[in-house]
């Protein structure tokens, strides 16, 4: 297991489990007898709202606060949300993104465009080659319940970047952190999201 301390974004909007599913990589972390942090930061966690959790982990996890390009990776639950954290990432981090798209009303006002996935792409290749796209909540949908993208996308995430944390204690956290009725539902996500991610990801 590595030392080095690992800081993650996990990015979207307001009513996506972004809360949880850092939460639960955090629990993960510490099931395992790492240390880990995490802060809701920048942002507002209601529905229909940007937020974005820091999460640090690792031998030693002290303040759970990222600087600009200190990011080893990033999780946008939402695809444009991806560029709004952009700047978080570190040359050549890491970056795994939900192929979904939440329109705010300023592009529906006709105030502003909303970007092309070509374009964000474009955008992220500018800092990283190390980009993953994956239908989370489309697949989510198929297993149910569109509210599991989040832990589709943390089994993805798995499965994308060295964490250092060993599959049991994802599995773990989640009985941890998710009502006992949908642990089962939960689990299956997380196995989706990481059959999605040795199709969809290339390991780094």
């Amino acid at each position: 297991m590595s030392n080095e301390t690992k800081q993650v974004i996990v990015t979207g909007i307001g009513g996506q489990g972004n809360v949880l599913m850092a939460r639960i990589l955090v629990a993960a972390a510490i099931d395992s007898g790492l240390e880990g942090r995490v802060g809701e930061l920048y942002g507002s966690a209601q529905r229909g709202g940007p937020v974005a959790s820091h999460v640090k982990f690792g031998k030693k996890a002290f303040s759970p606060i990222i600087l600009e390009h200190e990011a080893d990776a990033i999780i946008s639950l939402e695809l444009s949300e991806s560029l709004r954290r952009l700047n978080m990432l570190k040359p050549n981090g890491a970056i795994l993104i939900n192929d979904y798209r939440i329109i705010p009303s300023s592009v529906m006002l006709g105030e502003s465009k909303y970007p092309t996935k070509e374009e964000v792409i474009e955008a992220i290749k500018k800092v990283t080659d190390k980009i993953c796209i994956i239908p989370a909540t489309d697949m989510a949908k198929q297993l149910g319940n569109a509210r599991i993208a989040n832990i589709l996308m943390l089994g993805a995430f798995r499965v994308f970047f060295d964490t250092g944390i060993d599959r049991e204690y994802f599995i773990q956290a989640i009985k941890e952190n998710v009502r006992p009725k949908y642990v089962e539902l939960n689990i299956k996500a997380f196995e989706k999201g990481e059959e999605l991610g040795r199709e969809l990801c290339k390991a780094i």
